[in-house]
């Protein structure tokens, strides 16, 4: 299962899940997982940005961590829709 009890990751901001109820990733939809990877994706970007301009820590920890997640989640998508398309 992908997140809390409310569908959050922690320590990732954007990660969009059916709230109150936890699902296997599988039962995502296409478009929510294609929209959490670009998001992802953008959250990375802003991270090393961020660490490129000296910036470690935020409200939330560390950005390093952050990044690290963010990485974490772009696989784990990006294995589903490697699954999705043998699968079609």
């Amino acid at each position: 299962m992908v997140g809390d009890k409310d569908g959050k990751i922690p320590g990732v901001e954007g990660c969009s899940s059916k709230v109150g109820s936890l699902m296997e990733i599988n039962e995502f939809p296409l478009a929510e997982l294609l929209d959490d990877r670009r998001t992802s994706i953008l959250d990375i970007q802003l991270c090393e940005l961020a660490l490129d301009l000296g910036v470690t820590e935020y409200s939330g920890g560390r950005v390093e961590i952050r990044k690290l997640k963010n990485k974490l989640i772009v696989n784990v998508i990006d294995e589903e829709l490697a699954r999705r398309s043998r699968n079609n």
